[in-house]
């Protein structure tokens, strides 16, 4: 009676277990099959949700490589070991370039290095050090304006203090009050910064001078001097002599040497024309 039973159980058993098993294996095809799209984006997106985070964490380490490399770079500096902080300061620049502490401390030791020589060659642009340390404040500039004036501001080395009398920082500084706002302030502006070059090649340029009194005075280096009136709005400046008239508008441009590096310079332009008044001694005789 018991064998039987077994029997009987064992038999009914095996092909429920076998049907049940079917059935579970085609519901599970059915709904890999069936599965909504939502569900398989997101499969297929977790591999980019890792790779985004691996490049987050790659960023945050970069950064405070950055700032390790600065922190070990104004250490040699206080030191006066201007090599080693040389080289601190370009692997600050190199694991965070977006950092503007470490394009004007780059800046910073430049200047430490040469400030007591004048370069021997002055357009020769791969040894001129003004260049770029102008450059290297351009970059931060660019970085974040309010950054590199703190910066500046602490940056209490006499070296420094030195360079920023030179009349090539000087220059490039007017960067920092532009734009101007008011017709006031363009009148002030040109009342102080008289003497503004149109650039050609071959060179010399043109020197055009905004004299007292709404003078204005266009000498080219063949002598044929021209004069007229200057006149200003809130943001642009309006030549006139007999022969033309033009209106220009303060703002700034790069100036480009060596085919990359750059430097801010304060310049008068309109899109009509392609030469440009630049103001600033320190490209006048340089051929671009």
């Amino acid at each position: 009676m018991i064998k039987t039973s077994a029997k009987n159980f064992f038999g009914a058993f095996v092909p429920l277990t076998i049907m049940l098993f079917t059935l579970q294996a085609s519901f599970l095809g059915a709904s890999a099959r069936g599965a909504p799209s939502g569900a398989r984006a997101t499969a297929h997106t977790k591999p980019s949700v890792n790779a985004t985070a691996g490049k987050k964490k790659a960023t945050a380490r970069a950064k405070k490589k950055a700032l390790d490399y600065n922190a070990m770079g104004t250490a040699a500096f206080k030191k006066n070991q201007l090599s080693e902080a040389n080289k601190f300061f370009q692997l600050a620049v190199k694991n965070d370039s977006k950092n503007p502490i470490s394009w004007v401390n780059s800046a910073r030791v430049t200047i430490a290095m040469n400030i007591q020589n004048e370069p021997v060659d002055y357009c020769d642009y791969a040894k001129n050090w003004i260049f770029d340390s102008l450059a290297l404040v351009s970059r931060a500039w660019d970085l974040d304006h309010a950054k590199t004036a703190a910066a500046f501001k602490t940056a209490r080395e006499p070296s420094f203090a030195k360079f920023r009398k030179r009349p090539e920082f000087r220059n490039w500084s007017v960067i920092q009050t532009l734009p101007l706002k008011t017709a006031a302030a363009t009148e002030e502006f040109f009342t102080k910064y008289n003497d503004w070059l149109i650039r050609k090649n071959p060179l010399p340029a043109t020197v055009v001078t905004f004299a007292p009194a709404h003078e204005l005075t266009i000498s080219p280096a063949d002598g044929a001097r021209e004069v007229g009136t200057w006149t200003v709005t809130a943001d642009h400046v309006i030549l006139e002599t007999k022969a033309s008239k033009r209106t220009v508008e303060l703002s700034t441009d790069n100036f480009v040497y060596l085919g990359s590096k750059s430097f801010k310079v304060v310049v008068l332009k309109d899109n009509s024309r392609a030469d440009r008044l630049v103001m600033g001694p320190e490209i006048a005789d340089c051929p671009q």
